[in-house]
């Protein structure tokens, strides 16, 4: 395969996956505003490009938390432990949002 065909695969993935995770984003939000009530500060200081964010895992919500603290614009992908693509329905979610398994 050539390099221009290995970029193009991984647009086309990239903007479907965009399009799974901002279809949770609109879901999720209100969610998350009722049951985790939450203020972001400094997301002003979040540059465009890539950036590597650690979160402290206190509990199973922190990556949905995270996504919702980055904002719209931001496209998160997520590492997950390779366990849980032995719960299939969360395995087809996480997947369709782009998120990568270890």
């Amino acid at each position: 395969m050539n390099e221009k065909t290995e970029t193009a695969d991984k647009e086309k993935k990239l903007r479907r996956c965009s399009w799974w995770y901002h279809l949770y984003f609109i879901l999720l939000w209100p969610i998350a505003l009722i049951f985790y009530p939450h203020k972001y500060r400094g997301r002003e200081n979040i540059p465009d490009g890539p950036v590597i964010v650690c979160g402290p895992h206190t509990n199973l919500m922190d990556p949905l938390l995270i996504s919702l603290a980055m904002g719209w614009k931001h496209f998160v992908v997520h590492m997950a432990k390779a366990e849980l693509l032995r719960s299939s329905l969360a395995a087809f979610f996480m997947r369709k949002a782009g998120s990568i398994f270890i």
